[in-house]
C-alpha cells in the first residue's frame, strides 16, 4: 500500500505538473507557473488518458515500450508550444530554464526509449 501511494505520488505526471507552479511560486508568478504545468504535464498526459480510452495504449504508465514513442513524440511538441509562450511572454528565466531542462529530459527519454 505504501509503495503503491509513494508510486502515484512521485510519478512523472505530478512531477511534471508540480515543479513548475513551484518555480513560478518561488519566481513571483504562479500564473506563469500554471501555464508551465498545462503544457509539460496536464496537455502531454490528457494525450495518454485519450490513448488509453481509444484503446491505443495499454495503459497510462504505457508499459508497452513500443507504444511510447507517439506519447513521447507528442509531450515533446507541448512543451515546445509552452516554452515558446512562455519566451514570447516573458516568463521568468527560472521557469523557462525548467522547461528547457523537461524539454531535454524528454528529448533523451524519447531517445532511448529504442533500446
Amino acid at each position: 500500500m505504501i509503495a503503491r501511494l509513494l508510486t502515484e505520488v512521485f510519478a512523472p505526471a505530478v512531477l511534471a505538473a508540480a515543479m513548475p507552479v513551484v518555480i513560478g511560486a518561488h519566481a513571483g508568478s504562479v500564473g506563469w507557473g500554471l501555464l508551465a504545468a498545462l503544457f509539460c504535464a496536464v496537455i502531454p498526459y490528457a494525450m495518454i488518458l485519450r490513448g488509453v480510452r481509444r484503446g491505443r495504449l495499454s495503459d497510462r504508465h504505457i508499459g508497452e515500450r513500443s507504444q511510447r514513442t507517439g506519447p513521447l513524440l507528442s509531450g515533446l511538441g507541448s512543451v515546445l508550444a509552452g516554452l515558446a509562450l512562455l519566451v514570447a511572454g516573458g516568463a521568468p528565466r527560472e521557469l523557462i530554464a525548467l522547461v528547457v531542462a523537461s524539454f531535454a529530459g524528454g528529448a533523451v527519454a524519447t531517445g532511448i526509449n529504442h533500446f
